[in-house]
């Protein structure tokens, strides 16, 4: 079972759709985000699921050029998004096409992603079961990731909730126990993520939780202590 809400608008050329989706009796919140990259382009990042009125709502911003598998784990939905959205190219983590090779990916995301915009992007490494990419949207100063932090204050259902206390991610900002135990190489890691903070962005918005709308940088340091200490 799966329900989108409505598009929402986060600043100035930035907007999401948050999803809910039952797997297996555990209820999960997706966010999609989507950036207007300028001359009526519009990028989709990590896509949910996408009902006639999101769809329509989406649309209305203009025309889905690039939609982003941005890791492993984040591409349940990718077909459908390039159903609704047929002249979007995909593009997906390194791995994936080899993982999932049903999958509609044209391009392997990788360093620069120029796409206009004002957009940048980062490849985490040292995580080559996730290889999760991580972008900055400079006009607004938002970090867009997708499972490298979750900020989940509130959630339905005692499955849901048990399984957010055991990865570690309940009402509390920060990476999981899974993300932790998924890093092979801290060093790799460790310098891909002081390049992410090198950026001068103040918001957060992620796959799992509450957007962080002011002090993000500051927040995801303080959430690192673990692998800078």
């Amino acid at each position: 079972m799966r329900t989108s809400s409505a598009l929402r608008h986060i600043t100035d050329k930035l907007h999401c759709v948050d999803s809910d989706v039952w797997e297996r009796g555990v209820h999960l919140r997706l966010r999609m985000n989507i950036v207007e990259l300028g001359d009526g382009r519009l990028w989709l990042c990590a896509p949910g699921p996408i009902g006639e009125h999101i769809g329509l709502a989406i649309g209305a911003l203009g025309e889905v050029s690039h939609i982003v598998a941005p890791n492993l784990n984040h591409y349940k939905f990718v077909p459908e998004a390039k159903r609704r959205f047929p002249n979007a190219v995909v593009y997906g983590a390194p791995g994936l096409a080899t993982k999932r090779p049903a999958l509609p990916i044209a391009r392997t995301l990788e360093e620069p992603h120029e796409v206009g915009g004002g957009m940048s992007a980062i490849h985490i490494q040292g995580m080559p079961d996730v290889n999760e990419f991580v972008f900055y949207h400079r006009p607004s100063a938002t970090l867009i990731c997708t499972d490298l932090v979750q900020n989940v204050q509130d959630e339905d259902g005692f499955m849901t909730r048990l399984l957010y206390r055991a990865i570690g991610s309940w009402k509390k900002f920060g990476q999981n126990r899974y993300w932790k135990y998924r890093t092979r190489d801290r060093a790799a890691a460790r310098a891909s993520l002081e390049r992410v903070l090198a950026w001068d962005f103040d918001r957060i918005v992620m796959a799992h939780g509450d957007i962080v709308q002011t002090g993000g940088r500051e927040k995801l340091r303080a959430s690192l202590a673990w692998l800078f200490g």
